[in-house]
């Protein structure tokens, strides 16, 4: 299904209208001026041109990435410059390289451009993380009656064989709500931990993931908008709220991989970057519906993958339906707005929390297009 038609479905079945014109044009508020400003203390790494666009944005330091056709030429460049091969993501033909000490990124990625056989070369980039049923906490869920849907309920509460990708910080497994019984698959693609270990430590990821599918209609806790569907949990953050393009990369392709219909993408970056643009293009052509926070700049400003013309970019509403002061906005890309303002759901250790942000926006979409498969 066409994007813009996913996203009119979307909204006729709980938002708010849907014209063929961008809903975030003029239906919403200019920003108030009030900023929130993107934290990137501790990245060492900044400023490197991307494609013929200089950016300011945050990398992994002393890394590359390169694409080429096979593993042989992705060595020999490697050690062209001295560096070596890390790891890979293999369906992707990209190779992480370790860059030697005393080459900079910008210097180590123009040179690896230019060795024959290298179709690509580019900084790893960071992207951010951006946060009437009978259950308990039901009555703080603001957001659920502001998408209308309970009457979206009356027609169909989910399925359990839809998967929904969430490509976050894993999910909490102690409260029963999004316990190993909501996981469909799980693989920890952050390097903390075991690759089996999905479990939350930040809470990130228990706070979007229960937005889409808590366990719903059991007397406790809070109320999912698919009631039954099941999580492919990709781990991409570890104890920190950023993640490298290549981890988020080999996160949207596992889960891709693992039958996801819907993947989630709570987090995003202010760069455009082939690795991850490689790792969308390859899942919306295998059929899968991509949701994307659209930022918290409070501004008219890029985020990927949310600019992506493949994915869903969300915008986030507050509690009177206007722009939330926070949420990035533009009728050229921006696709839909969703609650993202004081929104109720799970964080770590079984507990629960209000949180605000377009990461919590994009979630009610994603749960929203998994009721739309039935």
């Amino acid at each position: 299904m066409p994007k813009r038609l996913l996203a009119c479905a979307i909204v006729a079945l709980s938002l708010a209208g849907c014209a063929t014109g961008n809903p975030l044009g003029s239906a919403l508020p200019s920003a108030t001026g009030k900023r929130v400003a993107t934290d990137w203390s501790g990245l060492l790494g900044k400023g490197v041109s991307s494609g013929l666009v200089a950016v300011d944005a945050a990398f992994v330091p002393g890394r590359a990435l390169i694409r080429t056709a096979d593993a042989e030429i992705a060595r020999a460049a490697a050690g062209s410059v001295f560096g070596t091969i890390t790891d890979a993501i293999p369906e992707l033909g990209v190779s992480i390289v370790t860059l030697p000490k005393g080459l900079t990124v910008e210097a180590g990625v123009a040179a690896l451009a230019r060795v024959p056989g290298v179709e690509y070369a580019e900084p790893d980039y960071l992207a951010q993380s951006l946060a009437v049923p009978n259950d308990t906490y039901y009555g703080d869920q603001w957001g659920l009656p502001n998408v209308s849907a309970e009457a979206a309920w009356d027609v169909v509460t989910g399925n359990s064989a839809i998967k929904v990708g969430m490509v976050d910080s894993g999910i909490e497994n102690k409260s029963g709500e999004l316990a190993p019984g909501k996981q469909a698959a799980c693989k920890n693609f952050s390097g903390t931990g075991k690759a089996t270990d999905c479990n939350d430590a930040i809470g990130h990821g228990s706070h979007t993931g229960g937005i889409v599918a808590a366990t719903t209609n059991n007397r406790k806790g809070m109320a999912g908008i698919n009631w039954v569907s099941k999580l492919v949990v990709a781990r991409v953050f570890g104890r920190s709220l950023t993640a490298p393009y290549s981890t988020v990369a080999a996160g949207i392709v596992w889960a891709k991989d693992s039958g996801a219909q819907v993947i989630n993408m709570s987090l995003g970056g202010p760069v455009p970057d082939n690795t991850l643009y490689s790792a969308i293009s390859g899942a919306a052509a295998a059929g899968v519906v991509l949701v994307a926070s659209a930022g918290n700049d409070g501004l008219n400003t890029d985020n990927y993958p949310a600019k992506y013309v493949e994915c869903i970019a969300v915008a986030a509403t507050d509690e009177t339906n206007g722009k939330a002061y926070f949420s990035n906005f533009g009728s050229e890309w921006v696709d839909v707005a969703a609650p993202g303002n004081n929104i109720w759901s799970m964080w770590t250790n079984g507990f629960m929390y209000r949180n605000s942000g377009t990461s919590m926006a994009a979630p009610f979409v994603s749960g929203l297009a998994s009721l739309l498969y039935g």
